[in-house]
Parts: C-alpha cells; structure tokens; sequence
C-alpha cells in the first residue's frame, strides 16, 4: 500500500488564493454567452404582441356577434382611416353610434401602433378583407354581412370576413366564417 503525499499547507494555500486571469476571461466569456442568448430569446416578443391583439379581437367580434343576437338589431365593424382603428357600433338614426365598453365604459375602439389601446400596443391592422366592402357586421341572427360606408346596400357573406394583425415580422389573421360566424386565428 502506498503512503499518500504530504500536503504543504502554506505552499497549496498560496497557489490557490488567487484565480488566474485565464479563469476570470472563460467566466466572463461564459456570462457573455449566456446574457447573448437570453436578450435574443426575450427580443421585442413582437409574436406575443400580435398573439395578444389577435385574441383581443376575437373576442370583441364574438362580443359584437353575441350583443347581435340579444339586441336584435345589426352591429357593424366600421375600420378608421389609415386603419388606425377598429370600432364596434350600431346605426342609430341614420348615423354610426360606437358602442359603449362594457368595463372600461369608454368607446368600444381598437386603436394600433405604439400608442395604441384596447389590445391594439404595437401592432397594426395590415390589412382588412370584406369581399370588396367597406363595413363588416352581424345581422339580428348573429350571422356575417358585408355593406358600405353609411350601413347600406347589406350583402350576406359569402366569403370569410377576414382581418390581418401585424407585429415587426409576425402576422396573424382573424377570420370570421360566412354563414355560421364562427370566428378563428390562423397564421
């Protein structure tokens, strides 16, 4: 059997009191690593941002659809200009009248961009599809319909009604079905 090695206290102490400037750069270079993957995992979440808003309206639409059907009465989606907004209303003596927000009891109003409220922070409306019409809403049924500026000339929906929300490179569509209403989120 072999007796182990003496140990020099002093000497093993004074080698190992101090890391080498070697040891402190792999630390750093390691930290770096890690910080780098990190803030581009986080980034500007612009998906989540799209994601977000994309809900929101969904759920608006199926609010507007619903509120249809229990009023008895049409309710439209009238787009602002630029497509800086998106609000729900009803024609009321020949006239829009934006809906009252059941929480916040402001306008019942999407607004886009970086100012932007109602579920619409930093994301804008790219695009809206009403089958070469102006207003989009649900008739007294709940079902989609297609008309122009001032409420007229009502068209039942043949084809989706659909709404493209865009965040840096990430886009989503919601779309909501003829007939039926059915509202969906699609890529």
């Amino acid at each position: 059997m072999r007796k182990p090695l003496p140990v020099h206290p002093a000497s093993s102490a004074a080698r190992r009191s101090a890391f080498t400037l070697v040891e402190i750069l792999v630390v750093v270079v390691i930290l770096g690593i890690i910080a780098t993957v990190v803030g581009v995992s986080i980034g500007t979440r612009d998906d989540l941002k799209v994601q977000a808003a994309a809900r929101v309206l969904a759920a608006d639409l199926q609010y507007a659809q619903s509120r249809a059907i229990v009023r008895r009465e049409p309710h439209y989606v009238t787009i602002g200009a630029s497509r800086a907004s998106l609000q729900l209303a009803t024609r009321v003596s020949g006239s829009w009248s934006v809906l009252v927000h059941p929480i916040d009891k402001g306008e019942f109003k999407m607004v886009f961009g970086p100012a932007g409220t109602g579920g619409g922070q930093d994301v804008t409306l790219k695009s809206e599809d009403f089958d070469g019409n102006a207003v989009f809403g649900f008739d007294e049924t709940g079902a989609p319909f297609f008309c122009d500026a001032n409420g007229g000339n009502r068209v039942t929906a043949s084809t989706p009604a659909t709404f493209t929300l865009a965040a840096g490179e990430h886009e989503l569509t919601v779309a909501i079905q003829p007939i039926t209403g059915e509202v969906s989120i699609t890529d």
